[in-house]
């Protein structure tokens, strides 16, 4: 795939993906814990996500941001953020996102 494409799906059992160790032994990745399923439709590339979202460093927790807590740009204050799933060429959206919120239904937290 190019590198402004995701997969169509990620794998429906990966509801929680590790971290993996860098040769450096640095510890890199993505961790998505989805708390509760939703029972709506299934997010897929191409449609519109308005997720609150938290992130954390993987080693000690550091919150660096949380979206409940915060606002910048466009989003207001404690505004969950509204990103085209796939579009990775909108440089205001962690790419991490995109991957997190592809596959999860509506209203799951």
């Amino acid at each position: 795939a190019s590198p402004a494409a995701l997969p169509a799906s990620r794998a429906a059992s990966s509801a929680e993906a590790s971290a993996e160790e860098a040769p450096s032994g640095l510890r890199i990745g993505v961790t998505m814990r989805e708390v509760r399923e939703g029972s709506g439709e299934q997010a897929a590339s191409g449609m519109l996500a308005t997720v609150h979202y938290t992130v954390r460093l993987v080693g000690d927790g550091t919150l660096l941001e949380d979206t409940r807590n915060s606002g910048y740009g466009e989003r207001d204050y404690g505004a969950p953020l509204s990103f085209r799933l796939g579009e990775l060429s909108d440089r205001r959206i962690l790419r991490a996102l995109h991957l997190c919120a592809l596959d999860m239904r509506v209203g799951g937290v």
